[in-house]
């Protein structure tokens, strides 16, 4: 039997037709943030910290999460991001965080004339560690700088690390372990970036007076 001049067409419309209906559907992409911890009363002679944004070491600048199953492999979670880009998602939770502790008056994103000191930084590390198939921490490592506000003396500075252990495998279980490693990266540093802050402020003029430095 002889096919019409279009059946070849045809066949090829069925067959994609058939691949489509069995492609399997993409996963939708499921966002995670930090939570900062609630706030305490505030201190009544803290200072006013500006904290700019992070910088980002180069295999953690991706919304993509991050996970190790050995010390020579990183890789990442496709569907499963940060809500914001790693250096804006921790900052935004340090200046919660620092603000919630009740060592400053205020922390604050912008210039501003009364702010005294400037916390800056970088982020080393934010992932997952699978250390065995049953066991897995959420690391955070952060270098952190404070300087004056004015000047830009260094102030005080410290490198940072902590690790929690995830009760699930999962990026939400880390998206809870490195939101309470970042909290215990605040508690042990507020209270010295609080005090090289208040020494900078106390032998400084006072603080509307000064130009804002960009």
């Amino acid at each position: 039997m002889k096919l019409p001049s279009h059946a070849p067409a045809l066949a090829f419309v069925l067959a994609a037709a058939t691949s489509g209906a069995c492609a399997p559907a993409i996963p939708e992409t499921t966002y995670y943030r930090l939570v900062p911890p609630p706030p305490t009363e505030r201190a009544d002679n803290g200072v006013v910290m500006m904290v700019d944004e992070l910088r980002v070491d180069a295999a953690y600048d991706d919304e993509r999460i991050a996970y190790r199953t050995s010390p020579y492999t990183l890789e990442y979670y496709e569907y499963h991001r940060w809500s914001a880009p790693p250096g804006m998602l921790v900052s935004d939770f340090l200046r919660s965080a620092y603000a919630n502790t009740g060592e400053f008056a205020r922390v604050i994103r912008d210039p501003e004339p009364e702010a005294a000191v400037v916390l800056s930084g970088r982020v080393i590390a934010l992932e997952e560690v699978d250390r065995t198939p049953e066991v897995w921490w959420g690391h955070v490592e952060l270098e952190l700088e404070l300087r004056d506000a004015d000047t830009r003396e260094l102030l005080w500075s410290k490198r940072v690390r902590e690790r929690e252990r995830l009760h699930e495998r999962s990026p939400e279980g880390l998206a809870q372990a490195a939101g309470k490693a970042m909290r215990r990266v605040v508690d042990r540093t507020a209270p010295q970036i609080a005090r090289a802050a208040q020494e900078a402020a106390e032998i400084g003029a006072p603080r509307a007076q000064r130009p804002i430095n960009r």
